[in-house]
């Protein structure tokens, strides 16, 4: 009998921690759709405050599944042989009905606990992961992908023959899929590619899939990875990669004002790190808008903050303020009113019911925006307008999309994009780069860390490795990458 309860509870444990690691996985494709371990790890590390409290709304409710699912699983195992005495009578045929029916169940949570286990591995790379962590082997440099193909130009070396300002608007979630003809029904208030350049293939990629992957990628032509060392450099107290050098640190030291202006709140995933220790940027977000008086309440949005109608109000202040001075500048604008859940959108836009009133509601927005910087006529001022990465998840809508691709668009730029390269992959890595020949820099490459710029003949790294090859070397674990921590 001792045996018995032994296995019971060995059945009972692994049972339990199916539950739990199936619950999460849906927890995750709920909030994430493709996720990357990384990417979870990041965020539980992180400083979060400022998090949509719907998210966390969401997670209370699968732990509440969770509770509830083990519960209903302790009365089935534990509470199992007082049925088993009611039905039978026999003391003997009660012991054996009672050891086979342990015996089931132990088999059965052990193949259900295999099956769970091989579907998150599958989903996370999670084996990879921890033998990649566990080892204390430096990545020789010959496999090591990060230095074979990682090169940063001299600061003093990048030349500015005529610097050109810009400003980037980062719209949360904003893939071309929302109006591809397979989308159903597909949209029509994208944001306008008029006078644009645009590229078709723009991937999702991993380490890069998540906001501040994205702007990692973009301020350094790199993705964001852990440090496998020690987790706790994650959060550097000297800054987020304070080695690494940033496009946005060459724009800083050659006299270009940088401001960020959002309606959430900057510590959240480490922004406020990023974007005062890589550029000194000026950094105007929920917290400010508070600290001055703005009504939260009547300009709310989402559960991040102030919704992307008061930011891009607020941008276009901040833009004038730009343009007044006599300093070249990149002006940051993030939007995040087309966030999962369900985003945010007024009333006038309550088409759908959905998360596609949310994408109207930006496009129109950001269209507003385009036109408002168009009409300044600004010789010396390019726009660009670039989504962080795919929505997460697969609504409906989309799911019969074959190829999903991040949106970009570039109005005034003075560099063209080669016709061949409008067709190829690029990743955000290749935005660094870009953006840095957009504001008139000048250096012996086209090359910015990983990234190759979106001007010149040369391919990206994606393209020439393929999407799942070039996934699987950004995930590997590079000592030469450790070293900017």
């Amino acid at each position: 009998m001792k045996y018995l309860s032994i296995i019971k509870f060995t059945a009972f444990f692994i049972c339990s921690l199916s539950i739990i690691i199936k619950i999460f996985l849906k927890f995750l494709d709920k909030i994430c759709g493709k996720f990357d371990l990384e990417l979870i790890l990041f965020n539980v590390l992180q400083n979060n405050k400022g998090v949509d409290f719907g998210i966390v709304i969401i997670g209370l409710k699968y732990l509440g599944i969770v509770a509830f699912q083990i519960l209903l699983l302790y009365f089935i195992i534990y509470k199992s042989s007082c049925l088993i005495k009611r039905i039978i009578k026999s003391p003997q045929k009660q012991n054996l009905f009672n050891a086979l029916f342990i015996i089931i169940i132990f088999a059965l949570a052990v193949i259900q606990f295999s099956y769970v286990s091989y579907d998150f591995n599958q989903k996370s790379d999670v084996l990879n992961f921890v033998r990649q962590f566990a080892s204390s082997k430096d990545v020789p440099p010959s496999e090591d992908f990060i230095l074979q193909n990682y090169k940063v130009p001299d600061i003093s070396k990048v030349r500015f023959t005529k610097k050109q300002s810009a400003v980037v608007i980062l719209v949360e979630s904003y893939e071309q899929s929302f109006f591809s003809e397979f989308a159903i029904p597909p949209l029509k208030q994208r944001i306008s590619l008029k006078d644009a350049q645009c590229i078709k293939k723009y991937e999702s990629a991993s380490n890069m899939n998540f906001t501040i992957g994205a702007l990692t990628a973009w301020h350094f032509g790199l993705p964001l990875k852990l440090p496998f060392k020690d987790l706790n450099e994650y959060v550097s107290p000297n800054g987020f990669l304070p080695n690494a050098k940033s496009v946005f640190d060459i724009l800083h030291q050659n006299g270009f004002k940088l401001s960020l202006i959002m309606g959430s709140d900057s510590n959240f995933s480490g922004k406020k790190l990023l974007f005062e220790g890589h550029g000194n940027f000026v950094i105007k977000d929920k917290n400010y808008w508070n600290k001055f008086g703005y009504d939260k309440n009547e300009n709310k949005g989402t559960g991040w903050g102030y919704s992307d109608n008061f930011t891009l109000t607020m941008a276009k202040d901040e833009l004038q303020s730009l343009v007044q001075s006599s300093n070249p500048f990149v002006l940051v604008i993030e939007l995040v009113d087309t966030h999962f859940p369900s985003g945010y959108s007024p009333k006038e836009f309550s088409n759908f019911g959905d998360i596609r009133d949310s994408i109207d509601y930006v496009g129109y927005e950001v269209n507003n925006f385009i036109k408002f910087v168009q009409e300044l006529n600004i010789a010396d001022l390019s726009l660009i307008v670039l989504g962080d990465h795919n929505f997460m998840g697969a609504p409906d809508f989309i799911k019969g999309v074959p190829n999903r691709y991040v949106f970009n668009s570039f109005y005034n730029v003075k560099k063209k994009i080669p016709k061949q390269k409008l067709s190829q992959k690029i990743s955000a890595i290749d935005i660094a780069p870009t953006l840095l020949q957009v504001c008139g820099g000048d250096w012996d490459s086209n090359q910015f860390g990983l990234g190759i710029s979106l001007f010149s003949e040369d391919k990206s790294l994606i393209e020439k490795m393929g999407t799942k090859v070039f996934n699987e070397q950004v995930k590997k674990k590079s000592s030469f990458y450790e070293k900017f921590y």
